[in-house]
């Protein structure tokens, strides 16, 4: 499961970057702003518990 969280984690950066900020911001400058580890175990945790 941690490789499908990792896998994903890029993909979904770009889109959020597209969609919560209309392209404001890059994906890259998005990544700046977040705790990619927190929300990485988040991720893995929120998947564990289902």
């Amino acid at each position: 499961m941690r490789e499908t969280v990792q896998e994903v984690y890029a993909e979904a950066l770009d889109n959020a970057a597209l969609e919560a900020f209309e392209g404001r911001y890059s994906d890259s400058e998005l990544a700046e702003m977040v705790d990619e580890e927190k929300i990485r175990k988040e991720a893995l945790q929120l998947m564990l518990d289902v």
